[in-house]
């Protein structure tokens, strides 16, 4: 059992992720996809509860020029390039033309730090010509951190003689804590490494109503019933719940979070002081399948 006894009213240490901005994105996503108005009071409550950094992607519909167009230059942006072209190209040429072309969506935003979100690609057969492209683009963009993506702690051991990846993302929550367990994150934080906490909701499921959780979920339904019991005797949301315990880890430099509105970010701020004001023993919710811990997995149609 996990206590948690203390979590910063202000939201420093939360990354806003943008996904909702430009996707019609998560499992409980039910209202579709954010406005223009809706997009800049989200922004704008953000920046007033402490955010400093956005989390966004090339593959993320128009997040970028939303925030090129409603964020005034007030937050950091890290953002995420797609899969490589075919090994025809040159591959320095178009990643340079990749964040150029972000930066210019993004406008006054200090772009300072590009994600790969498939590994695969860094460590296949054109390793070397990518390392060649990060070693010109570090060359060119001084200012820009290189990170990477992962989902399972099996990628680590190849992925650390990367030695470009300074930012490293991965998925830990209440009910996911493979990075933490297998000891690649206490080897990362040694390495000097970056880390940044996602999926903390697993794309939301952890907050549905559980009548309102797929059937595909039946199987794991028993624990996420056994987790909002434990928030209804603990006297807080689920959203708050699952967020106070991945940021009371001093291990991660930030922790992605994104909601659907302004509303969802100020009911965040609201649980995060009553989880500052008590001390949660959080029972383990661990060891779950990986059909569930991981999206790519979920068949949900």
């Amino acid at each position: 059992m996990r206590s948690a006894s203390f979590v910063p009213y202000q939201l420093s240490n939360v990354i806003l992720g943008t996904a909702q901005l430009g996707l019609d994105y998560g499992v409980s996503n039910k209202s579709g996809l954010m406005n223009s108005e809706e997009a800049h009071a989200l922004l704008q409550a953000a920046h007033l509860s402490g955010v400093s950094i956005l989390d966004t992607a090339q593959a993320y519909g128009g997040s970028e020029t939303l925030i090129g167009q409603h964020a005034n230059s007030i937050f950091q942006v890290q953002t995420k390039v797609g899969p490589f072209p075919s090994k025809e190209l040159d591959l320095s040429a178009w990643l340079e033309a990749q964040v150029v072309s972000s930066q210019l969506k993004l406008r006054n935003q200090d772009l300072n730090t590009v994600f790969f979100h498939d590994t695969s690609q860094l460590l296949g057969e054109e390793s070397r010509s990518v390392r060649d492209a990060v070693s010109n683009l570090l060359s060119n963009q001084g200012d820009i951190q290189i990170g990477a993506s992962l989902y399972d702690p099996s990628e680590w051991e190849a992925i650390k003689k990367f030695e470009e990846i300074s930012v490293y993302q991965l998925p830990y929550s209440l009910f996911d804590t493979r990075f933490e367990t297998t000891g690649v994150l206490e080897e990362m934080i040694q390495m000097g490494k970056k880390v940044q906490a996602r999926s903390i909701f697993l794309q939301g499921l952890l907050l549905m109503n559980l009548q309102d959780v797929p059937k595909y979920f039946d199987p794991w339904r028993t624990k996420l019933s056994e987790f909002h019991a434990f928030c209804e005797d603990a006297g807080i949301l689920p959203v708050g719940a699952a967020a106070a315990f991945v940021l009371q880890n001093p291990s991660f430099d930030g922790v992605v979070i994104g909601f659907h509105s302004k509303n969802q970010l100020i009911e965040l701020t609201s649980q995060l002081s009553i989880a500052q004001s008590t001390t949660l023993k959080f029972p383990s919710f661990e060891n779950l399948s990986l059909n569930v811990l991981d999206p790519r997995k979920w068949t949900l149609s």
